[in-house]
């Protein structure tokens, strides 16, 4: 996406990023370079390195991850982000512990954040009900933010 950014594809002021897992640390990454119009993020995979949770990195799963550093995300990137922020995370979640985006929240100095819990839920959130709850509150986080602005 860098490359479309720099060719002017999108207008950034107007962007908004939805990212899972390792996304939404891609997702936190380019919202500390780019001043985005807003950020959704599912179970966001911060403190996944200083856990030690390296497991399922080493997986065949996750072959694509360039180097260990890719999981870490300093803690100012967080803190710079001003745009409005939506995580949802699951309470089940035993990939990444649900008091991460805890953290993330107490980090966040931007006016507009929320963490929404679906109670029940893993990190997958692959039952239905699970799901179409995280994608409705998704999609109402950004409805609501596109309609202020």
């Amino acid at each position: 996406m860098p490359r479309q950014l720099a060719a002017g594809f999108f207008i950034v002021r107007r962007l908004g990023i939805i990212g899972k897992s390792f996304g939404a640390v891609k997702a936190f990454a380019f919202a500390n370079e780019l001043q985005l119009f807003c950020l959704g993020l599912f179970s966001p995979a911060t403190y996944f390195f200083e856990r030690g949770n390296l497991n399922v990195t080493l997986s065949k799963k996750y072959c694509d991850i360039t180097k260990l550093s890719d999981l870490v995300l300093p803690n100012s990137y967080i803190q710079n982000i001003k745009t409005p922020v939506l995580i949802i995370h699951g309470n089940q979640d035993t990939t990444i512990p649900f008091s991460n985006s805890q953290s993330m929240m107490d980090l966040l100095r931007t006016e507009k954040k929320e963490l929404f819990v679906v109670e029940g839920a893993d990190h997958s959130m692959k039952e239905v009900k699970y799901s179409d709850l995280a994608f409705n509150k998704m999609a109402e986080f950004f409805k609501e933010v596109y309609s202020r602005k």
